[in-house]
């Protein structure tokens, strides 16, 4: 199994693409909650 598989198996890749772009672009980008 590979990461990007147990990632999207687990939805662990759309919290660490949340993540990564809070990291870049937090402070640009508004949020949502």
């Amino acid at each position: 199994m590979s990461l990007l598989e147990m990632a999207s198996n687990s939805g662990l890749l759309s919290t660490i693409c949340t993540m990564y772009f809070s990291q870049t672009d937090g402070s640009r980008l508004p949020t949502r909650r």
